[in-house]
């Protein structure tokens, strides 16, 4: 059985499909000048950038930030993205963090840095979630292009994840609209 959602003015397309015909290469690149923080340097603006792209339960982007000192900052979920609803027991937060913690990591890494992470919440609903401590490291050879081109292929209504599921784009017909929030959102100073 297909479902369709009838668009003004526009073809029909499967509602399992809502995305299908745009691919990540027709999406406008995001520009790291609007992302940047001025407090840290430029690596670390770029590390947080590639954070920031982590898939996140229903897009909700739940992370922030805090900046301790210039290379020690705490990972955590805001109240305000949480979605209770859907998510009673913040699970889908927290994969959200674990997401957002594994991209900051391989990110880094690609920029000569190796990230300490420890866990200090106790329980899912804390707000401080992860303590990240930069420190110089050998470069990892890893192509940060992953990152940015992940995607989901959709094939005769299965979902096919290619990497991980990294929607944050919606299908605003005719053009499609990012939905990433800048670098500037989510960090704390």
């Amino acid at each position: 059985m297909q479902l369709f959602m009838i668009l003004p003015d526009a073809p029909s397309r499967s509602y399992f499909s809502a995305c299908s015909g745009i691919h990540r290469s027709d999406l406008p690149d995001q520009n790291l000048a609007g992302h940047t923080i001025n407090q840290l340097d430029v690596v670390d603006n770029f590390v947080l950038y590639y954070a920031s792209l982590a898939p996140s339960g229903h897009n909700s982007q739940p992370w922030y930030v805090r900046v301790l000192s210039q290379k020690e900052w705490i990972i955590g979920a805001g109240p305000d993205r949480r979605l209770p609803a859907v998510d009673p027991g913040n699970r889908e937060v927290m994969l959200s963090i674990g997401a957002f913690a594994e991209n900051l990591s391989t990110a880094a890494g690609t920029f000569g840095l190796k990230a300490e992470m420890d866990v200090i919440a106790s329980d899912p609903f804390e707000q401080d979630v992860i303590k990240v401590r930069l420190k110089k490291a050998k470069p990892v050879d890893y192509p940060l292009q992953r990152i940015t081109r992940r995607m989901t292929v959709k094939h005769e209504q299965r979902v096919i994840p290619h990497f991980v599921l990294r929607i944050g784009y919606l299908n605003t017909y005719p053009n499609p609209v990012s939905l990433r929030r800048p670098v500037s959102w989510f960090v704390r100073l």
